[in-house]
């Protein structure tokens, strides 16, 4: 394997460039804003939900997503072009200090294994979250009777069902509550998914209903998992991609009808 490791970071283009903005500039600007308008002041789970389709939009998927308390992403995916890559997350307003941390590529291949770092403009926390609202949790999500479960944190292990499930109950559950993901990770292992996070209570200034079923609807909320069935719903429509390097993803897009 010939195996490549530095570091690139987003910068502003020279004001000698000019500000006049083409077609194209102006059409990812306003698609920046709408996916700011979903995701900047929202819960880890949120902001999965916009890198996603970030990089859906950009025909990546995602192997690995975790955000801590402070909001420091960390993003595994593969690209034929890390620094376009680079350039659409940092334009898309969502994140601040985007970087590409480590790449990798097999010898002969095109494809590079990407890990991204960035920060997210993510709302302040005013402590944990008591344990009774994980017992409501488990009550409003069925999948979360099958997650491992201490104090305010749990671990699930799940299919592509159970995270579409997860993603869409966590949403009443989020709206209706004082509380927000804290942390949160993602990952699929080949066989099945695991979706770890933490309830904290959630501080300051937070919008409520963070995830809107519109934003839902709309997101490539998407992991990169091997041999897996598609998630089974009515709507929004669900399309399973074509397979890469053995692996699957389970995309998600608007249902426009």
């Amino acid at each position: 394997m010939l195996c490549i490791v530095l570091l690139l970071r987003s910068c502003d283009a020279p004001a000698s460039q000019g500000t006049a903005a083409t077609a194209a500039e102006r059409t990812a600007g306003t698609a920046a804003e709408a996916y700011e308008q979903e995701v900047r002041a929202y819960s880890s789970l949120s902001s999965f939900l916009g890198i996603s389709r970030l990089l859906s939009d950009s025909g990546c998927l995602v192997e690995h997503f975790s955000e801590d308390a402070q909001g420091h992403v960390v993003l595994k995916t593969k690209t034929k072009s890390p620094s376009a890559l680079l350039e659409k997350i940092s334009g898309s307003g969502l994140y601040s200090n985007v970087s590409v941390t480590s790449m990798q590529k097999d010898a002969g291949s095109t494809t590079f294994s990407c890990t991204f770092e960035m920060t997210a403009d993510k709302p302040a926390s005013s402590g944990a979250a008591e344990p009774a609202l994980m017992e409501r949790m488990a009550d409003m999500i069925p999948a979360m009777k099958n997650a491992e479960t201490a104090g305010n944190s749990f671990v699930l292990n799940t299919g592509t069902e159970g995270l579409d499930s997860f993603m869409r109950r966590y949403s009443d559950f989020e709206s209706g509550s004082d509380v927000m993901l804290g942390r949160f990770s993602i990952d699929g292992d080949g066989s099945e998914i695991t979706i770890k996070g933490e309830l904290v209570k959630a501080g300051g200034d937070v919008r409520t209903g963070a995830l809107e079923s519109s934003a839902l609807d709309g997101a490539a909320a998407a992991v990169f998992c091997r041999k897996v069935s598609p998630v089974k719903a009515a709507a929004p429509v669900v399309r399973r991609l074509p397979e890469n390097n053995g692996m699957t993803e389970v995309g998600r897009i608007r249902n426009d009808d």
